[in-house]
């Protein structure tokens, strides 16, 4: 196969860390199927550079060759451009440079017991903290009200003294209805 006829692209390397290897970003252009927009595309290449002579951010030509390893089918025809990359430090780095260092701070000194008191004292110090604490506050309950025609009318019965009514599901206040009304047609079913 003659040079005239390999491919040849031009990428930038985006990866050295292996030996003899760099990882090289192509970027190309294409036209979207449906939308007809121009959309870029990148594809990551094994490269071989048998030299080392690449390094991050260089723009690099490569050309198409036989395999060289399983990935690897493409290797360096030329360097283009060198280009520096800044390393960018982490943020753990960077706090760690700013603050000045710390000394290591001493351990606690153990307490000294103090001595117990008088019994009269005793009794002294335990009411004077049962003042001091501050009490909970009782929650209130209210009783529940329903308003209906004994409330309406403004009687004077107190509402604790009634039982609670039991809730009124759907299917008894319909029973309750037809037997009102006269109605025989309503379910009568008790629980």
């Amino acid at each position: 196969m003659s040079y005239e006829n390999r491919k040849t692209r031009i990428g930038r390397v985006v990866s050295d860390k292996m030996q003899q290897t760099v990882v090289v970003s192509v970027e190309w252009r294409s036209q979207h199927p449906q939308y007809r927009k121009s959309v870029k595309r990148r594809t990551r290449l094994m490269v071989h550079d048998p030299d080392g002579k690449c390094s991050l951010g260089d723009l690099v030509k490569v050309i198409e060759t036989r395999p060289v390893s399983k990935a690897k089918r493409w290797r360096v025809a030329e360097i283009i451009a060198h280009q520096e990359v800044v390393v960018i430090p982490s943020a753990e780095e960077v706090v760690r440079e700013a603050l000045p260092p710390m000394e290591p701070t001493p351990p606690p000194a153990p307490k000294v017991a103090e001595p117990e008191p008088a019994p009269a004292d005793v009794e002294a110090g335990a009411a004077a903290e049962e003042e001091a604490k501050p009490k909970p506050k009782a929650k209130r309950s209210r009783p529940k009200t329903e308003a209906g025609p004994e409330t309406a009318e403004g009687s004077t019965e107190a509402a604790g003294d009634e039982k609670p009514k039991p809730k009124r599901t759907r299917a008894k206040a319909a029973t309750e209805e037809a037997t009102e009304s006269g109605d025989s047609t309503g379910t009568e079913k008790e629980d």
